[in-house]
């Protein structure tokens, strides 16, 4: 029984240790997007390489939910960040 309670204990730690790693993730994408649309002074070259990084961290976001973008969601998750 103490150790069913202490793996829960670390499932839910490990779950909120996720959930803030995506929120930052997907404050970064934010942040860069702004920084796309703001800033009219953006050379073609350097949009491109703001862009680039975007699709890199929202790739790397989903991979860590559990979902390949190439072959959709990875075997044993549920595309929501919970694999076996």
């Amino acid at each position: 029984m103490d150790k069913a309670i202490i793996l829960i204990g670390v499932l839910i730690a490990t779950n909120i240790i996720l959930v803030s790693c995506l929120i930052g993730k997907n404050m970064e994408i934010d942040n860069l997007k702004e920084t796309i649309q703001q800033e009219k002074l953006l050379t073609d070259r350097e949009k491109l390489i703001l862009e680039k990084e975007i699709v890199q961290l929202e790739q790397q976001s989903l991979w860590e939910k559990g979902v390949d973008s190439k072959y959709g969601i990875k075997p044993g998750c549920d595309g929501k960040g919970n694999c076996n």
